[in-house]
Formats: C-alpha cells, structure tokens, sequence
C-alpha cells in the first residue's frame, strides 16, 4: 500500500512538472518579437523618444553602429530624442527569433531607414541583434545590437 501510494504520487507529480515546466515555443516567441517591433516601429512614427525607451529592460544596454553604448532608460530615451529628429525609419525585418526559455528571447534581423543631415538625405542599411526579457508581466529589450553602413 505504502509502494502504490509513493508511485501514485511520483506519478502525479512527474505529469505535472512538464506542464509547469512547459517551454517557450520559437513560434511563440517570434510572435512576442513582432509585438516589441510594431510598439518600436509606431515609436518611431509617433516620434517618441519616451516610447522607445519604454520598449527596454531597467538595465537595459544599445550599442549603436559606430560603437556608441547607452545603459538604461534615461540614456536610451537621450539618445533617441538626437535619433528621432533626423531619422526615417523603414519597418525592420525579423529574420531569426529563438527561445532560450521560458523568460528570454533572442532576434534578428535587418534594418533600414534615411538620415536627414546636413548634406541631405543618406540612405542607411545594417542588422541588428537584440536579446528580450520577461520583466513583470511584459517583454522588454535588454540588450540591443546595431550594425550599419551606408547604403551603397
């Protein structure tokens, strides 16, 4: 009796761990990556430096192009208050999303967009990377990866 009862409860217990311990599809994750790229692309479209900011992690690290980092919000939101004046961003193409578990993700993907300085407009290509994190109840970018060139 005492045998069935320790099985009957190791049994119970190993069919529940998987469904707690179920993991985060690829699929599900690329679905959470477009979600953070359309709120990123209507950040740009809105103009909003604060929302763009809102989009990263509180530790969150960006290291631009030319090796420019900015670590958290404040310094984020700093940085794309310069960007947002003079950049027209094109909508990003996701190219790889992989879960790395139930609270990260990582993306790829390619971007694009035009430079408004002083010698005119500049078209402007490159990829970027970025790893997303569960924080609270939401995804949030905790570390984004930018590379660039001027597009030939």
């Amino acid at each position: 009796m005492r045998r069935s009862l320790a099985f009957g409860f190791l049994l119970a217990v190993g069919l529940a761990m998987p469904a707690v311990a179920q993991q985060l599809t690829d699929q599900e994750a690329r679905k959470i990556a477009e979600t953070i790229e359309q709120a990123w692309e209507k950040g740009f479209q809105d103009r909003s430096p604060a929302a763009l900011a809102a989009l990263y992690s509180r530790d969150a690290i960006r290291i631009s192009g030319n090796g420019e980092t900015q670590v958290g919000p404040a310094a984020i939101e700093t940085f794309y208050t310069g960007l947002t004046k003079a950049w027209d961003a094109d909508p990003n193409k996701l190219e790889q999303v992989k879960a790395l578990g139930n609270d990260v993700i990582v993306v790829t993907g390619a971007w694009s967009g035009t430079w408004h300085g002083e010698k005119g407009p500049i078209k402007f290509s490159g990829h970027f990377a970025n790893t997303d994190i569960r924080e609270g109840d939401g995804w949030k970018i905790a570390l984004f990866i930018v590379s660039n060139a001027p597009a030939q």
